[in-house]
């Protein structure tokens, strides 16, 4: 029964990281993607 409950607390926290990671990554992404730009730019 404790399990069930901290797993039922933790999905969402784990929901959470995994949005947080994305958007990371996307932001990340997004940076490469701006640098080489500016390297093709100059």
């Amino acid at each position: 029964m404790k399990y069930r409950i901290s797993v039922s607390i933790s999905e969402p926290i784990l929901l959470k990281l995994k949005e947080k990671m994305r958007s990371e990554r996307i932001r990340n992404q997004s940076m490469l993607i701006e640098q080489a730009v500016e390297k093709f730019l100059q």
